[in-house]
């Protein structure tokens, strides 16, 4: 297997993101911005591209299978730079891997949360879009219950993110503006 992040493969780094994966399934991310000379090769193998803004590519990616990259010797230029916080943390070598991969565990249990708590076919930057909208009103206590319990996974797994997952160059996905709106 291949390293979705690493480029040495057998590494610890190469290990770890071959086991975690986040960084392609929409979790950290909304999209991956790509160089301007990647759009047409982008469009080539099949991404959903967002050409308003700087240009990137939606995520989840399809090329991703389970944690691993199926493009990996072609992959975006994003994809090949991209190091996450824990990443970055694991090959400074303040943390260990055993602790990385429960990292890594902690933040799967809390996507396989938020997921369920997701209506079929909603993808997890669409539901970190719906938690960033004041709640929903007008609708029934069932779907009220349903929103309410999807805004508090998404919290969750945002929180536990930012904390382990996002480096020091990237924004939050949690700010004390989008906890203040998320309130009834």
């Amino acid at each position: 297997m291949t390293s979705i992040a690493d480029p040495v493969v057998g590494s610890p780094g190469s290990a770890l993101c071959t086991e975690c994966g986040l960084c392609c399934t929409g979790a950290l991310h909304n999209f991956a911005v790509l160089d301007p000379d990647e759009i047409d090769f982008a469009r080539s193998i099949g991404l959903t591209l967002r050409i308003e803004g700087r240009p990137g590519f939606a995520l989840p990616c399809p090329h991703l299978n389970q944690s691993t990259c199926t493009i990996y010797a072609d992959r975006p230029k994003v994809c090949a730079r991209y190091k996450c916080g824990l990443l970055e943390r694991l090959e400074a070598g303040s943390t260990s891997f055993d602790a990385a991969l429960a990292t890594v565990a902690g933040a799967k249990e809390l996507v396989d949360r938020a997921q369920s708590a997701m209506p079929d076919g909603m993808t997890i930057p669409a539901a970190r879009a719906l938690s960033n909208e004041p709640p929903t009103t007008g609708v029934n206590a069932g779907e009220r219950t349903s929103e309410m319990r999807l805004r508090l996974a998404m919290m969750a797994l945002n929180l536990f993110l930012d904390k382990h997952f996002k480096n020091d160059r990237e924004g939050k996905q949690l700010s004390f503006e989008t906890i203040a709106n998320s309130q009834p």
